[in-house]
């Protein structure tokens, strides 16, 4: 059996509800398309008039970073242990 992946959204604020994955017979209803979400947003979107989903973007340099922090953090607990002992 083939399968797509719908996406559902709310009909009145447009907020991105799920996906899921149905028959590829399956006919859309109101509050659902097949077009995917960006991965790199949240408070996700869907903008019927253009079909395209809206949203604020992540920023990857910023996960980055805040790893680097916390690694530096690690770091920092540790040596604090270790001159502790």
């Amino acid at each position: 059996m083939n399968a797509k992946a719908v996406y559902s959204y709310d009909q009145e604020s447009f907020a991105y509800l799920g996906a899921r994955l149905e028959p590829e017979d399956y006919e859309l209803v109101e509050g659902e398309t097949l077009i995917a979400p960006p991965p790199n947003l949240t408070k996700r979107k869907f903008n019927v008039v253009t079909q395209k989903w809206t949203g604020e973007k992540i920023n990857p340099s910023l996960d980055a970073r805040q790893q680097i922090l916390m690694q530096q953090a690690q770091i920092a607990l540790q040596q604090a242990s270790f001159q502790a002992e």
